[in-house]
């Protein structure tokens, strides 16, 4: 939330009541603290913004479409004011505001405008406070991670590493040498990232000592149990992988990502049982993940769920088009060609319409198989 206790100003009162109830995750009464603000600042921004924010977090993160259309709002307002003036001052300006923008765009996966936007405030990151700026920092690395840009990701590690700590941390998450111990609660993040960077390198062993240090800071939290799972994956080590998935939450929406649980852990079941070559029962599970996902989606408020299916088709919560691939692979394992071959075109138009690419082996295959069958 940007600071709206701004000296000299009429409403200091109520600006740090809204504050002290926003630090204390008490929205209900910060929300009604900033109504009080803004009859008295109308036309602040900052204020505007503040309760925009404080609306979407009472809402349980459900508003998003809402959410998104008011920061649109204010930012095109803020852009209208800076016209004339240098980046780093328009920029800096609305800093919040932009990354709570690439917080919305990384929500619903929008990974490409989110990271054009943390660009922008990397780029004036000394305008801005150290915590704004750390921030940044690493959702722009979670990002580089999530489009697989990982010479990208590494190098902005070292960065933070560097202003952070003075040098890179070691494998046990300490300093080297007797640097002083300070930013303590970005440690287990960068070994999350870190660890995320190995496993997509399929170094298993370097993910594994990463994950130990993220957990030795954070708790065994239900995304170190989705990595552990996916490294024994890797390692072949499927009975290993099938044990860690059930003591993993299967919450239907995780408090912290916002993602269906639920939908994820029946998905990477299926994805196990489909590598031990059950298919029938790999297609079970992920016909399972699509119900787990659309009884999330229906948590959602009519127009935030048009949007999410229709609009974005990736939204955290709505895993639909990706887990509804894994199913129509299914059918042509299990030897439906013909199936297979309707599914996968309406995957490509729904989820892959701008980048056919990750389908078109499988379609390919599906016309092979499907000519082969005709033959027969």
């Amino acid at each position: 939330m940007a600071d709206g206790d701004r000296s000299g100003e009429p409403g200091l009162e109520l600006a740090r009541q809204a504050k002290e109830a926003f630090d204390m995750q008490s929205y209900e009464s910060c929300l009604s603290s900033l109504n009080k603000l803004m009859e008295v600042r109308r036309h602040d921004k900052r204020v505007a913004h503040n309760r925009a924010v404080a609306r979407y977090l009472l809402s349980n993160l459900t508003l998003t479409d809402e959410f998104r259309r008011h920061l649109h709002t204010l930012k095109t307002q803020f852009d209208r004011e800076a016209e004339g003036s240098g980046l780093e001052q328009s920029v800096s300006e609305k800093a919040v505001l932009l990354f709570n923008q690439a917080l919305i765009h990384r929500r619903l996966h929008q990974n490409t405008q989110a990271i054009d936007i943390l660009d922008q405030l990397v780029q004036v990151s000394d305008a801005l406070t150290d915590s704004l700026s750390t921030e940044s920092s690493l959702l722009l690395i979670e990002l580089y991670i999530a489009t697989h840009q990982l010479d990208k990701a590494v190098t902005h590690i070292d960065h933070v590493e560097l202003r952070l700590y003075g040098q890179p941390m070691n494998g046990r998450g300490d300093n080297d040498g007797d640097a002083p111990v300070v930013n303590d609660q970005y440690r287990p993040r960068i070994h999350f990232c870190k660890a995320q960077i190995h496993l997509l390198n399929r170094s298993v062993k370097s993910c594994k000592k990463e994950l130990k240090s993220y957990t030795s800071m954070a708790g065994n939290t239900a995304c170190a149990q989705y990595l552990k799972a996916h490294a024994e994956y890797l390692r072949q080590n499927y009975r290993k992988a099938l044990k860690v998935l059930g003591s993993a939450p299967k919450n239907p929406i995780g408090p912290d990502t916002g993602e269906c649980l639920s939908s994820y852990f029946f998905n990477d079941l299926g994805c196990v049982q489909c590598t031990l070559g059950k298919y029938s029962l790999a297609a079970h599970y992920f016909r399972k993940a699509l119900e787990e996902n659309d009884a999330a989606l229906n948590g959602f408020p009519p127009l935030d769920k048009a949007t999410l299916q229709e609009a974005t088709w990736g939204s955290g919560v709505n895993s639909s088009p990706r887990h509804s691939l894994q199913p129509r692979l299914q059918q042509l394992y299990a030897g439906h060609p013909t199936a297979a071959f309707d599914s996968l075109l309406e995957v490509v138009h729904g989820l892959y319409h701008t980048n056919p690419r990750p389908v078109g082996l499988r379609l390919g295959r599906g016309r092979a198989s499907l000519a082969q069958a005709q033959m027969e």
